[in-house]
């Protein structure tokens, strides 16, 4: 280990603090504050070494918030350059908390059925990392001459949107799985709330001597929104501002039509300048008061939602590390999705004027179990990227349909997980694991062109295919059609544009991120060209977990319409991916500067409604 990453280590260990910690990422103010914290770390490690950065975090652990400084060092190891040079890699979740790792609540009800699922482990730190990535305040920028300058990731208010919409499709998949309903949006703010959650005595976070710290709280049946008021003067988190602010971005979202973006309106009814999805995105998350002087008006919502729902009973809503856990999350989360949702409808269906000359049809679609296929290419196992995917599809050419399969599988399975520096005591783990398969798209070119598409990969259960936004991204990639050509495109499923790449298929990473290298290896076919100091560059840890790709099913068998839809790469610009590195999809652009990594709507074609 690396004299940085034994200080990075030291961060994150307990140790004397002065300060009490009532950090959030859902408190603007709080993310103000990481943000100027993480400039600090950025100028100190240009104006001396990478190495005094760490060691100043080190010091501050001992005097301001620790969970500000943990933020804080994280977005900064996150994107500074010289930290991903040199391979740094913040401890895991398992590795910093260890009791937040585990799975250890309990809902109420018949919420409990989903219980293995909200407190899966690995989905809790997806939800994490993603909220390190993309602060919703303006960040410092790393480069020395630009130090003066802020940023916010490309698209970053239409990616919130779309992530946690993906998540909650997820979920409603989930919950019919195991005979519930759809996630009823939370959108009466007065409604006495049916579904409770207790978390385990167990759930905790450090503290400063290195004892169980932090409590969170049960939130008990029968409470309401408004129970978690701060009355304080200026507060944002209560009911009649989060309310107020609702009101405003309903009414302006009214103005939209399929010939208008439509226009946020002031308090008086005013036009002030027309929607863009970025930031009405941006202003359902967490308002766009202090980001856009003309539009003050539109104060923090849907981060206002998490506080006032954390504080009715000190719970884990409002921490982004467990927030997941409690069914009000997900409910939550429905209605902020169902605001957007009507904006897409006021615009009206996509035209799809533009697609390329390609042909597809249901009878070209096959899919194929990884065992299957390994016994018709016996070396398949010991392949690597691209050799194993080159390999495949030359077997799909000539036996497309082989060992075809209308059903996929999954499996309820268990691993046992060690408290990291304590006592060593275990806890058994339930997560779902699929079946590994195979796709194959056999398609036409039509043209006399050498083209180039997305395919853009999705799949519904059988009930909600008629509702756009239930639909669940299962992969998005880029592929080159010869002129006048019929192939046959072979994909692993284990590429999947949501999934954390490399993806964790085995114990050991499950249980931390932090991959060891050879295992990168494994996966990048540009590892041979990259030295090892730098390899750790080439992937990072954002995306949805792969044990979690496939929705849970029926012992009989559920339901599920797969949809393929192939789009004009020249008006897409997917990039290709030569390196396993993230989630295209839900993490987007890995550099500051970067544009999210297709120019379409995201979540397209399933970003409108349907032509009825």
């Amino acid at each position: 280990m690396s004299a940085y990453q034994e200080t990075l280590q030291k961060i994150f260990r307990p140790t004397k603090c002065t300060a009490a910690s009532t950090f959030t990422v859902f408190n603007t103010d709080d993310l103000t504050e990481a943000a100027k914290l993480t400039k600090v770390y950025y100028d100190k490690a240009n104006s001396s070494s990478l190495q005094a950065a760490l060691d100043q975090a080190v010091e501050d652990c001992k005097t301001k918030d620790v969970e500000l400084v943990h933020y804080s060092i994280m977005t900064f190891i996150s994107h500074y350059p010289e930290a991903r040079k040199q391979g740094l890699r913040v401890p895991s979740l398992a590795a910093r908390h260890p009791n937040l790792f585990a799975q250890c609540g309990t809902a109420t009800g018949d919420e409990k059925l989903l219980d293995y699922w909200r407190e899966d482990p690995n989905m809790n730190e997806h939800h994490e990392h993603w909220h390190i990535l993309y602060a919703n305040v303006p960040m410092p920028n790393p480069d020395p001459t630009k130090s003066n300058e802020t940023y916010m990731k490309d698209r970053f208010g239409e990616l919130f949107v779309y992530m946690h919409r993906q998540m909650n499709a997820r979920y409603i998949a989930e919950r019919l799985s195991v005979g519930l309903n759809v996630t009823k949006p939370l959108e009466d703010f007065n409604e006495v709330i049916p579904e409770g959650y207790t978390p385990s005595k167990h759930l905790k976070t450090q503290t400063t001597d290195g004892s169980a710290g932090k409590d969170y709280a049960a939130r008990p049946v029968g409470k309401t929104m408004s129970m978690g008021d701060n009355t304080s003067p200026g507060s944002d988190f209560t009911v009649a501002k989060v309310t107020k602010v609702r009101e405003l971005i309903k009414k302006s979202i009214e103005t939209a039509s399929p010939h208008s973006s439509g226009y946020f309106l002031d308090e008086n009814g005013k036009q002030i300048e027309p929607i863009v999805a970025d930031k009405l995105g941006l202003a359902i998350e967490s308002g766009l008061k202090g980001k856009f002087d003309n539009l003050s008006m539109y104060t923090p919502f849907h981060t206002s939602g998490h506080v006032i729902l954390g504080t009715t009973s000190n719970g884990v809503m409002g921490d982004v590390r467990v927030a997941c856990r409690d069914p009000i999350f997900w409910r939550w989360h429905r209605h902020v999705d169902q605001i957007y949702k009507r904006y897409q409808e006021k615009l009206g269906p996509n035209k799809f004027d533009d697609c390329p000359p390609v042909k597809i049809s249901s009878a070209d679609i096959s899919l194929a179990f990884k065992e299957d296929i390994g016994k018709d290419i016996k070396e398949l196992k010991q392949l690597v990227d691209p050799t194993q995917d080159e390999t495949v599809m030359k077997w799909g050419q000539t036996n497309f349909g082989a060992h075809s399969t209308t059903e996929l599988h999954t499996k309820m399975a268990k691993r046992m997980f060690t408290y990291a520096e304590d006592d060593q005591s275990s806890q058994e783990i339930q997560f779902i694991f699929p079946k590994e398969w195979y796709y194959f798209f056999r398609v036409e070119n039509t043209s006399n062109q050498n083209i180039t598409v997305t395919f853009r990969v999705f799949i519904a259960p059988e009930q909600r295919c008629n509702e756009f936004n239930d639909w669940i991204e299962m992969d998005k990639f880029k592929q080159a059609l010869p002129a006048k050509s019929k192939i046959v495109v072979a994909r692993d499923c284990d590429r999947s544009s949501v999934v954390r790449q490399p993806p964790q298929k085995t114990i050991n990473t499950l249980d931390d991120t932090d991959i060891a290298r050879q295992d990168a290896s494994k996966y990048n076919k540009r590892a041979q060209e990259v030295s090892a100091d730098r390899l750790d560059e080439n992937y990072c840890d954002c995306g949805w977990p792969f044990p979690l790709l496939l929705p849970r099913g029926t012992r009989e068998g559920m339901k599920f319409k797969l949809f393929v839809f192939i789009s004009n790469w020249e008006l897409d610009k997917i990039p290709e991916q030569d390196t396993r590195c993230g989630s295209l999809s839900f993490c987007g652009a890995r550099n500051l500067k970067d544009k999210y990594p297709d120019l379409r709507p995201m979540g397209y074609p399933f970003d409108r409604p349907f032509k009825d």
